[in-house]
């Protein structure tokens, strides 16, 4: 009997070893899983707070760029506000008090009318450029300085400096199409185009950081189809190509600039005689300066007769993520001779 109950004594204390070992193990199991939940959990919600903070600022832009425009004052009014808004980077600050929410959105618009329209120098049908009478496309695509920005060694060797480089570039992805390029980043296939993509994972291939960059998304558009562009709302790579100032910083200077130029605009102009006195000042070149393939480009339509089509980058941030969104705006002229602008295309970046 002695034997027996010193082997159930030795048992029990090896069983009850393992069972505490069983239930602190099954304890820091859960503990680790709480405390790692709970860090995800944060950032799973606030992604889905900085996707809707994204979106916020695509909804700003619509609210800046409403209004009428029946009467001349009304017009000026509107087509001020809307150059205002163009090419420069608007940041907003969140606060829970007065917004539900914590964060902060930045917002950059470039309207689609003044960058270069890619599927309007191509010939689908004939699978070619298109009459240089129209446009010389490799004089035009001659003024684009390839930057470093996004090649590797490999890409630039491939590709090169000359203007042929990307006139060959983009002569060989059209032949591959029948149809009109979608979406900008069909470019990408080819090493001399992602050379003008942006170096920093903080910046998009729409919007520039700088306003000297040279971004493919903002130099070139696939949105239209016409072989035009408008002077007064060209963007911030066109300018930078063409050898143009960007747009003035100082908002005193800017907003002076900016009624003495639309006190002077009709529904139309004719840039051969009045470049001088609208924009030679801003941009830093009289109209005997520039390059004639360029001039032959011009749009004499502005305003909101033009209808044109506007690119939203958005970045919503809230705690330490960053949501980008991109909206492609149309614009739409009721009745009333209101101004609206609405969604056409959107992607997350």
């Amino acid at each position: 009997m002695l034997i027996n109950k010193q082997n159930s004594q030795g048992f029990i204390l090896p069983l009850a070893m393992i069972i505490i070992f069983s239930i602190t193990a099954v304890l820091i199991k859960l503990m680790t899983r709480i405390s790692v939940s709970l860090p995800l959990k944060t950032m799973v919600l606030e992604r889905e707070q900085a996707k809707q903070v994204a979106l916020m600022g695509v909804k700003i832009i619509q609210a800046q760029l409403s209004g009428c425009v029946k009467e001349e004052k009304e017009k000026q009014a509107w087509t001020k506000e809307f150059l205002t808004t163009l090419n420069t980077w608007q940041t907003f600050t969140l606060q829970e008090k007065t917004d539900g929410i914590e964060g902060s959105v930045k917002i950059y618009v470039s309207s689609e009318e003044g960058k270069i329209p890619i599927n309007a120098l191509w010939d689908f049908k004939n699978k070619k450029f298109i009459d240089k009478n129209i446009v010389d496309v490799k004089e035009l695509l001659g003024s684009v300085m390839l930057t470093q920005q996004g090649g590797n060694k490999k890409d630039e060797e491939n590709s090169g400096n000359s203007s042929s480089s990307i006139l060959e570039a983009l002569e060989k992805i059209l032949k591959t199409v029948n149809d009109p390029l979608e979406d900008i980043t069909q470019l990408l296939s080819e090493a001399s185009f992602r050379r003008l993509s942006p170096t920093s994972p903080d910046d998009t291939l729409f919007a520039p950081m700088q306003p000297s960059s040279i971004i493919l998304g903002d130099l070139f558009t696939v949105a239209r189809t016409e072989p035009t562009i408008q002077p007064l709302l060209f963007s911030s790579s066109v300018k930078a190509i063409f050898g143009l100032q960007q747009t003035n910083t100082d908002k005193e200077k800017r907003a002076e600039e900016l009624k003495n130029l639309v006190d002077k605009l009709k529904d139309s102009v004719d840039w051969s005689n009045q470049w001088n006195d609208l924009v030679a000042k801003s941009y830093g070149k009289t109209y005997d300066k520039l390059s004639t393939v360029l001039t032959k480009t011009f749009n004499p339509a502005v305003g909101a007769s033009l209808k044109s089509l506007i690119s939203v980058v958005s970045y919503g941030k809230v705690g330490n993520v960053t949501q980008k969104v991109l909206a492609v705006l149309s614009q739409e002229l009721d009745s009333n001779k209101c101004v609206m602008y609405n969604i056409r295309k959107l992607y997350w970046l």
